[in-house]
């Protein structure tokens, strides 16, 4: 059976902190905003979901996609999220409210995607 979670684990230790952030399928993917405040995973669930780094709840509803997201990721700043899913659609999210900032458009491979480091696009 596949793990429908990310954990956040102390490195010292090898022990987890806090609850699993629980998806309903598959977790892809999952990496901490710059700031280290936020979380975002992907999952096969169809969904990209925004996390409380410390506490583990939710801050938005889940990014819906119409296929399995394969990879998410957030930009330099922070402040937007690239997702890709199984439609080969790339997605821009806003990072403090979960909605769209741009239409979807077509791009790589479906597997993954992300901001360049300079900030001039995904």
């Amino acid at each position: 059976m596949d793990d429908v979670t990310a954990r956040i684990w102390d490195v010292e230790h090898g022990t987890p902190v806090g609850a699993p952030l629980r998806q309903t399928a598959e977790v892809k993917s999952a990496e901490f905003s710059p700031d280290g405040t936020k979380i975002v995973t992907a999952s096969d669930d169809q969904t990209a979901r925004l996390w409380d780094a410390s506490t583990g709840k939710a801050l938005t509803d889940p990014l819906q996609h119409p296929a399995a997201v394969a990879s998410a990721r957030f930009s330099p700043d922070g402040r937007q999220i690239v997702t890709v899913c199984n439609d080969k659609m790339i997605r821009v999210w806003d990072a403090e409210s979960g909605k769209l900032v741009a239409e979807p458009f077509p791009g790589g491979d479906g597997q993954s995607a992300q901001f360049s480091p300079d900030e001039n696009g995904c």
